[in-house]
């Protein structure tokens, strides 16, 4: 009976002494967290984790309801074909201003002016003479006698054909037209103002009626 108790302890010391990879630790069991503890997560709580996502959703919708990451990108505005000038008087401190726009077109007339002519609308802000409004041809004349001055005729976009009174320089030039009297500048203006496309027909010397076409987007308004 001894010698069989010797053997048990000793095979029993044998197997306890065998390398460590062999034997695997008992893990002991994870009790349950008490009713209503919050369970901790990397170090952070149910709770935390909660806000955490609720942030992380507003961040989602706010980029999506962002205009640069999902609204359709605005067109952009067609580019100014306006030109701007301007000059100081030095002795009486003041400036004028001017603001050019030639039209899109050009009319073919007949020697000494061939070549191609173009009207240029030009606005004027002069401290001395006031506003006006011009047109000019690069070739050719514009017959505006002083005795009974002379009119033109201008559609702005799809709207009625306007007629407006105009007169020729005090210089006697025969290239320009101013619009006579302040209701005409100001009608005009207006119509400037709303139109995409602007018409405007002049009596050209020699040639008749002609017609140009401007585009008169983007003008900066400040001054004129």
């Amino acid at each position: 009976m001894k010698k069989l108790l010797i053997a048990a302890l000793a095979g029993a010391l044998l197997s306890g002494c065998g390398p460590a990879s062999e034997t695997t630790p008992a893990v002991p069991a994870a009790s349950p967290a008490p009713a209503g503890s919050a369970v901790q997560y990397g170090g952070d709580s149910n709770g935390e984790q909660a806000a955490r996502l609720a942030e992380t959703r507003k961040q989602i919708e706010a980029a999506r309801s962002s205009p640069s990451s999902t609204a359709p990108s605005q067109p952009a505005a067609p580019p100014s074909k306006w030109s701007y000038d301007s000059k100081e008087d030095k002795m009486r401190g003041q400036s004028r201003y001017f603001a050019s726009l030639t039209s899109s077109d050009m009319i073919q007339l007949a020697f000494p002016y061939n070549g191609g002519t173009d009207l240029e609308l030009v606005l004027r802000d002069d401290p001395e003479h006031g506003k006006d409004i011009m047109l000019w041809m690069s070739k050719g004349q514009l017959p505006c006698y002083s005795y009974d001055g002379c009119s033109f005729s201008v559609k702005f976009d799809d709207g009625p054909i306007q007629r407006f009174s105009a007169a020729g320089p005090a210089s006697s030039g025969s290239d320009t037209l101013f619009i006579s009297g302040p209701a005409g500048r100001k009608k005009f203006m207006a119509g400037l103002r709303k139109a995409k496309r602007m018409i405007v027909e002049v009596n050209v010397y020699d040639a008749g009626r002609q017609q140009f076409t401007f585009e008169p987007v983007g003008l900066q308004w400040e001054r004129f």
